[in-house]
Protein backbone atom coordinates (compact mmCIF):
# COMPACT_ATOMS: atom_id res chain seq x y z
CA UNK A 1 0.00 0.00 0.00
CA UNK A 2 1.63 3.26 -1.60
CA UNK A 3 -0.03 5.32 1.70
CA UNK A 4 0.90 2.97 4.11
CA UNK A 5 4.02 2.75 3.40
CA UNK A 6 4.87 6.32 2.72
CA UNK A 7 3.20 7.27 6.18
CA UNK A 8 5.07 4.20 8.02
CA UNK A 9 8.65 5.62 6.83
CA UNK A 10 7.57 9.51 7.46
CA UNK A 11 7.68 8.34 10.93
CA UNK A 12 10.70 6.73 10.90
CA UNK A 13 12.91 8.31 8.50
CA UNK A 14 11.04 11.94 8.40
CA UNK A 15 10.34 11.39 4.58
CA UNK A 16 7.85 13.53 2.89
CA UNK A 17 4.57 11.66 2.88
CA UNK A 18 3.17 12.71 -0.54
CA UNK A 19 6.57 12.62 -2.73
CA UNK A 20 7.44 9.05 -1.58
CA UNK A 21 3.69 8.21 -2.17
CA UNK A 22 4.22 9.60 -5.48
CA UNK A 23 7.79 7.55 -6.39
CA UNK A 24 6.37 4.18 -5.13
CA UNK A 25 3.35 4.97 -7.13
CA UNK A 26 5.32 5.97 -10.50
CA UNK A 27 7.25 2.60 -9.89
CA UNK A 28 4.84 0.23 -9.48
CA UNK A 29 3.24 1.53 -12.95
CA UNK A 30 6.41 1.83 -14.86
CA UNK A 31 7.83 -1.74 -15.90
CA UNK A 32 11.35 -0.61 -17.01
CA UNK A 33 11.72 -0.02 -13.57
CA UNK A 34 14.12 -2.10 -11.55
CA UNK A 35 11.91 -4.79 -9.01
CA UNK A 36 12.54 -2.20 -6.39
CA UNK A 37 12.83 1.51 -5.41
CA UNK A 38 15.59 2.70 -3.39
CA UNK A 39 14.36 4.53 -0.49
CA UNK A 40 17.80 5.38 2.33
CA UNK A 41 20.52 3.72 3.16
CA UNK A 42 23.48 3.94 6.40
CA UNK A 43 20.31 3.44 8.44
CA UNK A 44 20.70 2.81 12.04
CA UNK A 45 19.78 -0.73 13.53
CA UNK A 46 16.91 1.54 16.02
CA UNK A 47 15.61 2.48 12.48
CA UNK A 48 15.34 -0.72 10.92
CA UNK A 49 14.08 -2.12 13.88
CA UNK A 50 11.32 0.72 14.15
CA UNK A 51 10.37 -0.36 10.51
CA UNK A 52 10.23 -4.11 11.26
CA UNK A 53 8.32 -3.55 14.41
CA UNK A 54 5.37 -1.25 12.06
CA UNK A 55 5.59 -4.75 9.34
CA UNK A 56 4.95 -6.94 12.66
CA UNK A 57 2.22 -4.62 14.23
CA UNK A 58 0.36 -4.76 10.09
CA UNK A 59 0.82 -8.34 9.76
CA UNK A 60 -0.95 -8.79 12.84
CA UNK A 61 -4.14 -7.27 11.57
CA UNK A 62 -7.37 -8.89 10.95
CA UNK A 63 -7.61 -7.11 7.85
CA UNK A 64 -6.36 -8.52 5.27
CA UNK A 65 -5.55 -5.11 3.77
CA UNK A 66 -3.73 -3.91 6.19
CA UNK A 67 -2.29 -7.23 7.43
CA UNK A 68 -0.04 -6.75 4.00
CA UNK A 69 -0.04 -3.44 3.19
CA UNK A 70 3.63 -2.83 4.65
CA UNK A 71 4.73 -6.54 2.71
CA UNK A 72 6.83 -4.41 0.15
CA UNK A 73 9.79 -3.14 2.73
CA UNK A 74 13.21 -4.91 3.18
CA UNK A 75 16.47 -3.57 4.76
CA UNK A 76 19.93 -4.82 3.54
CA UNK A 77 22.76 -5.61 5.78
CA UNK A 78 26.09 -4.49 4.27
CA UNK A 79 29.46 -4.16 5.81
CA UNK A 80 31.09 -0.73 6.47
CA UNK A 81 35.07 -0.53 7.74
CA UNK A 82 35.11 0.79 11.54
CA UNK A 83 37.31 3.86 12.52
CA UNK A 84 37.76 3.53 16.13
CA UNK A 85 39.66 6.59 16.48
CA UNK A 86 36.77 8.87 14.72
CA UNK A 87 38.24 12.32 14.28
CA UNK A 88 41.49 11.39 15.23
CA UNK A 89 43.89 11.57 12.74
CA UNK A 90 40.78 11.19 10.53
CA UNK A 91 42.06 13.57 7.67
CA UNK A 92 45.36 10.97 6.74
CA UNK A 93 43.85 7.50 6.91
CA UNK A 94 40.82 8.60 4.92
CA UNK A 95 37.65 6.36 4.71
CA UNK A 96 36.53 3.33 2.96
CA UNK A 97 33.13 3.97 1.33
CA UNK A 98 29.77 3.61 -0.98
CA UNK A 99 28.75 6.20 -2.60
CA UNK A 100 24.54 5.12 -4.34
CA UNK A 101 25.28 6.19 -7.81
CA UNK A 102 27.91 3.47 -7.85
CA UNK A 103 25.27 0.47 -6.57
CA UNK A 104 26.56 -1.83 -4.75
CA UNK A 105 30.43 -1.11 -5.46
CA UNK A 106 32.48 -0.16 -2.94
CA UNK A 107 34.58 2.72 -3.47
CA UNK A 108 37.57 4.49 -1.70
CA UNK A 109 38.34 7.99 -1.58
CA UNK A 110 40.97 9.70 0.00
CA UNK A 111 44.02 8.90 2.53
CA UNK A 112 45.89 6.30 3.20
CA UNK A 113 42.59 3.95 2.89
CA UNK A 114 42.93 5.11 -0.91
CA UNK A 115 46.68 5.02 -1.71
CA UNK A 116 46.85 1.62 -0.79
CA UNK A 117 43.72 0.17 -1.10
CA UNK A 118 45.01 -2.41 -3.65
CA UNK A 119 47.69 -3.54 -1.33
CA UNK A 120 44.92 -3.53 1.96
CA UNK A 121 42.04 -5.53 0.07
CA UNK A 122 44.69 -8.19 -1.69
CA UNK A 123 44.19 -10.16 -4.40
CA UNK A 124 40.83 -10.68 -5.80
CA UNK A 125 40.62 -14.24 -7.49
CA UNK A 126 37.98 -16.20 -8.63
CA UNK A 127 37.86 -20.18 -7.98
CA UNK A 128 35.83 -23.13 -9.05
CA UNK A 129 35.09 -25.14 -5.53
CA UNK A 130 33.24 -29.19 -5.29
CA UNK A 131 30.30 -29.67 -3.60
CA UNK A 132 31.26 -32.51 -2.75
CA UNK A 133 32.55 -32.34 1.14
CA UNK A 134 35.73 -34.97 0.78
CA UNK A 135 36.75 -32.49 -2.59
CA UNK A 136 36.08 -29.04 -1.02
CA UNK A 137 39.33 -28.76 0.60
CA UNK A 138 40.39 -25.21 -0.25
CA UNK A 139 39.01 -23.12 2.29
CA UNK A 140 41.65 -20.29 1.94
CA UNK A 141 39.86 -18.79 -1.08
CA UNK A 142 41.37 -15.26 -1.15
CA UNK A 143 45.17 -14.57 -0.32
CA UNK A 144 44.34 -12.06 2.65
CA UNK A 145 45.37 -8.26 2.25
CA UNK A 146 48.75 -6.83 3.65
CA UNK A 147 48.58 -5.16 7.45
CA UNK A 148 49.56 -1.34 7.07
CA UNK A 149 51.49 0.49 9.96
CA UNK A 150 52.20 3.87 10.33
CA UNK A 151 54.79 5.84 11.84
CA UNK A 152 52.66 8.17 13.45
CA UNK A 153 52.46 8.85 17.25
CA UNK A 154 48.66 8.95 18.33
CA UNK A 155 49.81 10.71 21.44
CA UNK A 156 51.35 13.70 19.27
CA UNK A 157 48.47 13.32 17.41
CA UNK A 158 45.67 13.65 19.35
CA UNK A 159 48.55 17.36 20.82
CA UNK A 160 48.76 18.32 17.49
CA UNK A 161 44.89 18.44 16.48
CA UNK A 162 43.92 20.10 19.83
CA UNK A 163 47.20 22.90 19.47
CA UNK A 164 45.65 23.54 15.81
CA UNK A 165 41.93 23.83 16.47
CA UNK A 166 42.89 26.14 19.62
CA UNK A 167 44.74 28.52 16.90
CA UNK A 168 42.01 28.47 14.60
CA UNK A 169 39.35 29.65 17.10
CA UNK A 170 42.02 31.52 18.51
CA UNK A 171 42.99 33.91 15.61
CA UNK A 172 39.85 33.39 13.75
CA UNK A 173 41.67 31.63 10.99
CA UNK A 174 39.55 29.56 8.54
CA UNK A 175 41.58 26.21 7.41
CA UNK A 176 45.45 24.99 8.90
CA UNK A 177 47.39 22.16 9.24
CA UNK A 178 50.26 20.63 11.15
CA UNK A 179 53.13 18.30 10.52
CA UNK A 180 55.18 16.62 12.99
CA UNK A 181 58.29 14.78 11.41
CA UNK A 182 61.49 13.33 13.64
CA UNK A 183 64.69 15.18 12.44
CA UNK A 184 66.92 11.51 12.41
CA UNK A 185 64.89 9.87 9.83
CA UNK A 186 61.76 12.37 8.52
CA UNK A 187 59.24 9.84 10.09
CA UNK A 188 55.79 11.68 10.25
CA UNK A 189 54.73 11.56 13.66
CA UNK A 190 51.56 13.97 13.58
CA UNK A 191 49.58 15.27 10.88
CA UNK A 192 46.71 17.40 11.44
CA UNK A 193 44.60 19.33 8.95
CA UNK A 194 41.47 21.33 8.55
CA UNK A 195 38.50 20.60 8.39
CA UNK A 196 38.26 17.68 10.69
CA UNK A 197 36.82 14.86 9.31
CA UNK A 198 34.84 11.48 10.71
CA UNK A 199 35.55 8.63 8.77
CA UNK A 200 32.72 6.90 9.96
CA UNK A 201 30.40 9.29 8.58
CA UNK A 202 32.27 10.69 5.71
CA UNK A 203 28.85 11.20 3.68
CA UNK A 204 28.33 14.50 5.59
CA UNK A 205 31.87 15.77 4.48
CA UNK A 206 31.91 15.64 0.75
CA UNK A 207 30.42 18.52 -0.11
CA UNK A 208 33.46 19.94 2.35
CA UNK A 209 36.08 18.32 0.07
CA UNK A 210 36.51 19.93 -2.91
CA UNK A 211 39.34 21.91 -5.24
CA UNK A 212 39.49 24.70 -2.22
CA UNK A 213 39.53 22.37 1.14
CA UNK A 214 41.17 19.41 0.19
CA UNK A 215 40.64 15.99 2.39
CA UNK A 216 44.53 16.86 3.68
CA UNK A 217 45.63 19.77 3.31
CA UNK A 218 49.29 19.17 4.75
CA UNK A 219 50.02 17.74 1.57
CA UNK A 220 47.04 18.49 -1.13
CA UNK A 221 47.91 21.60 -1.19
CA UNK A 222 49.57 23.31 -4.43
CA UNK A 223 51.52 25.50 -2.41
CA UNK A 224 53.38 24.32 1.00
CA UNK A 225 52.43 26.59 3.93
CA UNK A 226 56.34 26.18 5.21
CA UNK A 227 57.81 27.45 1.96
CA UNK A 228 57.82 31.17 3.40
CA UNK A 229 59.48 30.32 6.60
CA UNK A 230 62.35 28.74 4.47
CA UNK A 231 64.05 32.22 3.96
CA UNK A 232 64.41 32.40 7.80
CA UNK A 233 65.80 29.06 7.88
CA UNK A 234 68.64 30.00 4.91
CA UNK A 235 69.37 33.43 6.65
CA UNK A 236 69.55 31.94 10.10
CA UNK A 237 71.85 29.16 9.33
CA UNK A 238 74.07 31.49 7.31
Amino acid sequence: DPRAVAMMLNVVLGLPVDNLEREIILAKEDDTRKKYLFIDDLLSKEKIDQIQMWKERAQASEDFKTAVSLNGIYAKMELLRNYPNGVLLGNVTGYLGQLRSQGDTMIVINGVEGFYNDMLTGKVENKELSTIPEDARDTNLNPEGASLVLTIDLRIQAMIEEVLYEALERNGSVNGSIVVLDPQNGEILGMASSPQIDPNEYWKYLDQLDGENPYNRAISMPYEVGSVFKPLTVAAAL
